[in-house]
């Protein structure tokens, strides 16, 4: 296949989780010309080069959430005027199966009404993959690429190369590089005075108050990585007050900046060790080769958790099943965190 199309269009994680396979494509398929649709609000996680070649960013939740029929018959429009051998739906949702339809294409693969997240998505397809849809992410976001390409090879194969090669879909700009290599130059000169200190990442915030891990609980954590002589890093995108507030309870360490997701892969790039709930961030942390503490409460550790050595997942709910109210992710005790965080390092 010369000219494949997938549409991942959220959210966060997910569309890292699913760009992680991108760079297996391009070893299967070396001559193909890889071409990426996400929602613009996450276009930024993902980098054009050798493995995607073009990524396109689509208002398409915008459009639809203000009815704009003229900026959605434009979109019809473009879409339409692209012409691909593949598209793929990643997504398994109406909305990016009806999107991933205004593409031109007779070869059109998505997950099969018993595996997608909304079965009415399967309409739209003319190939249907079968997986069952509370096997892991990776797997899923793995085989309907597997299938969709029709490989000759072995699926344990094309899995163990994309776990091999996942970090080749989020490289950073050369000024986003830069940037955070002088806030850590900055804070090690003026107040760490050791280039060998091993930065941990707390992630402070999440999509949902039940994947967010207690204050206190970093607080108690980053004082213990400060005894230890580790620095704490904190990490906010809303919620500044919090952050500072943590920061405030730790007695050391610092918060960063606001950063976008283009900074957000280059803060990754130098970190030791990344912590924090079942969300994007701990996702690219995984996708970059970073060792990471990924906690879990309302969500299945068994269908999320992403297999790296180096990357541990700790849940506190064996049984989890995305209740709202479920806030188990606060009986992981920040020793158990402490412990992960030593072992991983």
């Amino acid at each position: 296949m010369k000219h494949i199309a997938i549409v991942r269009l959220s959210a966060l994680g997910d569309v890292i989780v699913s760009a992680s396979m991108a760079a297996c494509i391009k070893h299967f398929c070396p001559e193909a010309k890889l071409h990426w649709y996400v929602d613009s609000r996450f276009a930024g996680i993902l980098s054009e080069g050798e493995v995607i070649d073009k990524v396109y960013a689509t208002p398409f939740k915008k459009i639809l959430s203000k009815f704009n029929l003229i900026a959605l018959w434009k979109l019809f429009r473009q879409l339409r005027s692209r012409e691909y051998d593949c598209v793929i739906d990643m997504q398994g949702l109406i909305k990016s199966a009806i999107f991933g339809k205004m593409l031109k294409t007779t070869h059109y693969v998505g997950f099969d009404k018993y595996s997608a997240k909304e079965a009415l998505a399967a309409r739209f397809y003319t190939q249907g993959v079968g997986i069952a849809y509370q096997e892991s992410i990776l797997k899923r976001n793995a085989y309907i690429i597997y299938k969709a390409l029709d490989l000759r090879v072995d699926f344990k194969d094309f899995l163990d190369t994309a776990l091999r090669l996942r970090d080749r879909s989020f490289v950073s700009s050369s000024s986003s590089k830069a940037s955070i290599s002088s806030i850590l130059i900055e804070k090690i000169d003026r107040d760490l005075k050791n280039r060998d200190i091993k930065f941990i990442l707390f992630v402070t915030e999440a999509s949902l108050a039940a994947k967010t891990y207690d204050t206190q609980h970093f607080i108690e954590l980053g004082k213990m990585l400060l005894k230890e002589g580790f620095c704490p890093v904190v990490l906010w995108h809303q919620d500044k007050t919090r952050a500072q507030e943590i920061l405030a309870g730790m007695g050391g360490g610092f918060i960063l900046p606001r950063l976008d997701l283009d900074g957000l892969k280059a803060l990754i790039d130098r970190m030791d060790v990344v912590v924090g709930g079942d969300t994007g961030v701990t996702h690219l942390a995984w996708a970059m080769k970073c060792a990471s503490v990924t906690l879990y409460g309302n969500t299945p550790k068994d269908r999320f958790a992403l297999p790296d050595k180096r990357c541990v997942s700790l849940s506190g709910n064996k049984n989890a099943s995305y209740k709202k109210d479920d806030f188990s992710i606060n009986d992981i005790k920040p020793e158990s965190i402490f412990e992960a965080i030593k072992e991983v390092l």
